[in-house]
């Protein structure tokens, strides 16, 4: 039987999933998440298959915190391969090496990156363009585990030129194909507007919107991005209007208390930002961020809205600065407004 394979560990690479599905129709339609924390599927994957109703039969998840993972990963490669020929595979993560062996072992007809936000963008750049690969772990780790694998009888040789076969399905205008191989088929969201917006027109909001992610990470002194907020607080604060923070997963309770402690209202969404405020029909006066993959997707969703992004670079270390100046260029190229951080620091 032939079928599409998508494998993805986050909501905006299902949102994109969900576009693929309908640009590219079969029978069937085959699910494999890889779950990235310990309290089982994400919440707001939860909601968005709930309102898809993908079926049961093809969604196979695959907790990669719970011990066996591999292991569960490995019978769920071979099951698919027994029963179905997969005529088009999309990943989310190109530099997961689980994800790129799945197509040296399924040797699908096609193969496609799905948008994951800010990595889409350094991927495309910084690793597709100069034809290199680029892996999640290091090289002889990978290696073991490329040789279990085949111990376990996924056989197939070692991802190593996976970007030779690497297109892209994606909303991202900005991106362009890498040789005259790649194809790059665009998307404006097209299903996922028709599932989630209303026909009633959103009423624009006095509220700004500060898109949250775990930046401190990436950060030379976390204390210092910390107290940066009270400075971005600040200079928001001028314009009167409505704030809040809309939480990232990945922001630890500790960050999320102490943005309380200094007066930020904080929102834990069980939706992504896109379908919550398409659903609650609202429309921020402005919406604002570092380097969110949100500001991408917000810019398409929302074209009168004033979007902005705090340029941060002065904070990060110097080995993040390559991605993140890919990421900023990319924003610039979708007309998103830069704020220079001294305009923050010192108001």
């Amino acid at each position: 039987m032939k079928a599409n394979l998508f494998i993805i560990g986050t909501p905006f690479q299902l949102i994109n999933a969900l576009e693929a599905k309908q640009r590219f129709p079969s029978a069937i339609n085959i699910l494999v998440l890889t779950i990235n924390h310990s309290g089982g599927i994400n919440q707001k994957i939860s909601s968005i298959l709930k309102q898809e109703n993908w079926g049961e039969e093809y969604i196979f998840p695959i907790n990669t915190y719970q011990k066996g993972a591999n292991s569960q990963y490995i019978k769920t490669l071979k099951l698919i391969k027994n029963k179905f020929k997969i005529v088009n595979l999309f990943i989310g993560h190109f530099r997961i090496f689980n994800q790129q062996i799945a197509f040296y072992y399924l040797k699908p007809d096609k193969f496609f990156l799905l948008d994951d936000g800010v990595a889409t963008t350094t991927t495309q750049t910084l690793y597709l363009s100069q034809s290199k690969m680029d892996y999640d772990a290091p090289l002889l780790p990978l290696i073991k585990k490329y040789i279990k694998f085949l111990i376990r009888g996924i056989v197939c040789s070692f991802p190593y030129d996976l970007y030779k076969y690497t297109n892209l399905f994606t909303s991202y205008r900005f991106l362009k194909p890498h040789s005259q191989k790649q194809e790059v088929l665009y998307h404006s969201f097209e299903y996922f507007l028709s599932i989630y917006k209303s026909s009633t027109t959103p009423t624009t909001s006095n509220t700004i919107y500060f898109i949250g992610q775990p930046c401190g990470q990436f950060c030379t002194d976390e204390k210092e991005y910390i107290a940066l907020f009270e400075n971005i607080k600040s200079f928001l604060c001028k314009s009167n209007y409505h704030i809040i923070y809309i939480a990232h997963t990945l922001d630890s309770k500790e960050f999320l208390d102490k943005l309380s402690q200094s007066q930020w209202e904080v929102q834990n969404l069980d939706q992504i930002i896109e379908i919550h405020l398409l659903t609650q029909k609202i429309k921020p006066i402005k919406i604002i961020s570092f380097i969110s993959s949100a500001l991408f997707n917000l810019a398409l969703l929302f074209p009168d809205t004033e979007i902005e992004s705090i340029d941060i670079r002065p904070l990060i270390k110097e080995k993040f600065l390559p991605s993140a100046n890919v990421v900023y260029e990319s924003l610039q190229q979708i007309g998103i407004k830069r704020i220079a951080l001294d305009l923050i620091t010192n108001n």
